[in-house]
């Protein structure tokens, strides 16, 4: 049974996992235009579920925000501040500034642990996989999100259902609740196939919607 809100929503959590697609900066920038219009701070979340899953609590919020300057924050600066200045003109751009993966954190790869989480590869194969949900739940506990807006296709939205099951409020369908974790679907194909019709919380992004993305590109995903 989803969790609901049961408090004001101040902060979000925004990340874009899967392929490459147009339109997603479109989204990222709608999110963060209508959030603040509600006082609702928005914090990028970089690489998909990998930065919200392999962000290491032991550094300070500073050390975790990526600053593309400064290559010291490359690695393990998974976090980014969104506004309405340095999101004002994303959705001329093709892909994702958040960048994306494919990490699923209900099915981490041992081999690919950092190495603040090598305890959770005690008594396993390096191919083995691992659930690394309770560092997700505690990594959005420790960044004060009341929220987690989810951006991809259909493995993305599954680990989004997982939070769901852990707690983490959904989309409540009363119009006086705030949304606090809502699955944003980015599209592939030209057209939304009817399954993608008849949920409310998808939002389909794609060459459809976005057809200058399609010349644009996902350059800027990876």
């Amino acid at each position: 049974m989803p969790a609901q809100i049961t408090k004001p929503i101040r902060s979000l959590g925004v990340l874009t996992g899967g392929g490459d697609v147009p339109g997603l900066n479109a989204a990222i920038k709608a999110l963060v235009y209508r959030a603040e219009t509600m006082g609702i701070r928005v914090l990028g979340l970089r690489l998909g579920w990998e930065g919200i899953t392999f962000l290491d609590r032991n550094r300070t919020y500073e050390e975790l925000v990526f600053d593309a300057d400064n290559p010291s924050t490359w690695p393990g600066g998974y976090l980014m501040p969104l506004n309405r200045l340095n999101t004002l003109t994303i959705d001329r751009m093709g892909g994702t500034i958040l960048q994306s993966t494919r990490t699923n954190p209900a099915r981490t790869k041992v081999s690919g642990l950092p190495a603040h989480l090598q305890s959770y590869a005690e008594g396993h194969d390096p191919d083995d996989r691992v659930d690394l949900t309770a560092e997700v739940l505690a990594n959005l506990n420790f960044l004060g999100l009341d929220g987690l807006v989810v951006i991809g296709g259909d493995d993305t939205l599954s680990y989004g259902a997982k939070l769901v099951a852990e707690g983490v409020p959904d989309l409540h369908p009363e119009p006086c609740e705030v949304l606090a974790n809502v699955r944003v679907l980015g599209s592939g194909d030209r057209l939304p196939v009817p399954d993608q019709l008849g949920d409310p919380r998808r939002v389909v992004v794609g060459p459809a919607a976005h057809p200058l993305g399609v010349v644009r590109g996902g350059f800027y995903t990876h």
